[in-house]
């Protein structure tokens, strides 16, 4: 059974050379090079391979590839191992196994230092990958289509040997970050919408019209049906929300109401308000009102004290106003805090503090540069807790950024629709 992960090497382009040949180094994501070739590690210098470079000298090619290129990328290289069980299959099958594996994987356009290390109970090989092609000069990216496929070649060799395999369980297809906060803006909106539709009603008819209520539109192809909401650029087909929203399964949900709770439901109660204190305020008599008494009575109405009726839901598009408005406030409080005067104060703030974020990501990426370099667990502690202290500072700054850019496309849109001439209706 082998498990493969990949480490990723972050180093400025002279400290990765330094790194590379410095002997003394043995921490794997400070020296790699070192740390795979060390002889105490490898117990024989022919578990030392090296692919599409120099065997005496492999961080020389890894250099000379990235100057040929010009490569002057915050990653350098990668840092990828694979582990077998203890006692599982022998040193020479081991490396023979790295040595496919990194062919397989990379050796067409990267090099590759492939190692097998004994020192440990469970034999286990490392690979250091050039994050810059020898081919074509293109970086290798390591996103998970690529872990993905380091790991069903390794399986692939391990069954190839007659070694165990990590058998996984099926599981749905992942989605993106960004899908899914797409899917969960949209397509759960429109379910929670449908979810309602059914338990207010008691026909299919009656289930279109709610959902037309509610400014979706409806589109009948054969026998699909289309929703599309207000703020979507397409319909999504009910089928295409799950097993629950087809149109049969719609239909027995409708059916399957109790009718007795259906009755008992009452869509229009409004909050209660007791009069009573009122009246017995002004010692009223025969449920009479003076003149005064009715004027006092009105405006409490009207100042809210006494309330109105149940207030009406909101709908979409009054909602995304009442959005739009509580940013302009948000905006207006902002300028007047800032004591903004110009647009040209606007621009520089921002770029103010544009620069505190720089300066800030600059300190956080040396605390956890320290942090990883740290092998006392207290202080790296220290280090860690006082790296997350700055996530909120760069948060707000951000939000600051953020609000002056609003600002600024905001207030070019308004001079804009000023300076455009008015027509003259007098005429």
């Amino acid at each position: 059974m082998a498990v493969t992960k990949t480490l990723t090497v972050r180093k400025r382009y002279d400290q990765v050379i330094d790194y590379v040949v410095d002997t003394n180094k043995t921490n794997p994501l400070n020296n790699n090079n070192n740390y795979v070739s060390n002889n105490q590690k490898t117990n024989k210098q022919e578990l030392v391979t090296c692919i599409n470079c120099f065997d005496d000298n492999p961080h020389h090619s890894l250099i000379a590839t990235k100057k040929v290129f010009h490569d002057d990328k915050e990653i350098v290289c990668f840092h990828a191992i694979q582990s077998f069980l203890p006692n599982e299959l022998s040193i020479e099958l081991c490396h023979q196994i790295g040595i496919e594996l990194a062919q397989k994987v990379w050796g067409d356009r990267f090099e590759v230092v492939v190692a097998t290390h004994t020192d440990k109970p469970h034999l286990h090989n490392h690979f250091v990958i050039n994050a810059t092609s020898f081919v074509d000069g293109k970086r290798y990216c390591n996103t998970k289509a690529d872990m993905n496929h380091l790991k069903d070649v390794s399986d692939e060799l391990c069954r190839k040997y007659h070694l165990s395999v990590i058998e996984e369980h099926s599981y749905s297809k992942s989605i993106t970050h960004k899908q899914y906060h797409h899917n969960k803006s949209l397509r759960s909106i429109i379910k929670n919408d449908i979810d309602i539709a059914i338990q207010n009603s008691v026909t299919l008819t009656e289930f279109y019209r709610t959902l037309e209520n509610e400014g979706y539109e409806i589109t009948f192809k054969n026998t699909d049906i289309s929703l599309k909401h207000i703020n979507a650029k397409r319909p999504v087909r009910l089928k295409n929300l799950g097993d629950n929203y087809d149109i049969e399964t719609i239909k027995q949900r409708i059916i399957s109401h109790p009718i007795q709770d259906y009755q008992q439901q009452n869509y229009f109660d409004k909050h209660k308000f007791d009069i009573l204190p009122f009246w017995l305020l002004f010692n009223v008599k025969n449920n009479e009102l003076t003149r005064l008494q009715k004027y006092y009575l009105s405006y409490l109405y009207k100042f809210g004290v006494i309330p109105k009726k149940h207030p009406v839901k909101l709908t979409k598009e009054m909602k995304q106003d009442v959005k739009y408005l509580d940013m302009i406030c948000e905006h207006t409080k902002f300028i007047l805090t800032s004591n903004f005067t110009t647009l040209e104060q606007v621009k520089d703030y921002k770029e103010k503090q544009y620069s505190k974020i720089q300066e800030l990501e600059n300190k956080k990426r040396l605390i956890r540069n320290k942090t990883r370099r740290c092998k006392d667990l207290s202080l790296k502690q220290q280090y860690q807790e006082e790296a997350k202290s700055l996530t909120p500072l760069i948060k707000s700054l951000r939000h600051d950024i953020k609000t002056c850019d609003a600002i600024i496309n905001r207030t070019s849109i308004l001079v804009q629709q000023k300076e455009k001439p008015s027509k003259d209706y007098t005429r």
